[in-house]
């Protein structure tokens, strides 16, 4: 059994927008993906050539189910909510300018649902996220 999923990416931000961009074109907007469907998006991308971050786009684009299934098939111990709060962290700090320079952007933001990653804290932050992801 392995201790736990490969390293974070280094550009959070910009692995997340291939990987949503990716999965949008070959699936169609859904507010959740398999973790199969995330593989496929991370071994068809840019990023396949270095190590495997699709379990950290598991803990954004899947459901908690079906990350903690996919993990224990697999071997891997790894915690859903504290990575999709990391991932989260990276995608933070960007500007609403930032995220409208990305192209042909159509991505149903619910998946975020940040109120589970921070406890509550952020009511009605994961709807900001949603109008900014809306508006462009």
């Amino acid at each position: 059994m392995k201790d736990q999923c490969h390293k974070i990416p280094d550009q959070k931000q910009d692995y997340l927008k291939d990987i949503g961009t990716l999965l949008v074109k070959e699936h169609g907007k859904q507010q959740h993906y398999k973790p199969k469907q995330i593989k496929e998006a991370h071994n068809n991308s840019k990023w396949a050539s270095q190590l495997d971050f699709s379990c950290w786009a598991m803990s954004i684009f899947s459901t908690k189910y079906d990350f903690d299934i996919y993990h224990e098939k697999v071997g891997e111990v790894c915690d859903y909510i504290s990575m999709k709060a990391e991932m989260l962290k990276g995608v933070s700090g960007a500007t609403a300018e930032q995220w409208s320079t990305i192209p042909d952007m159509d991505i149903d933001a619910s998946w975020l649902d940040l109120e589970t990653v921070f406890d509550g804290i952020s009511e009605g932050f994961s709807a900001l996220i949603s109008g900014i992801f809306d508006g462009l």
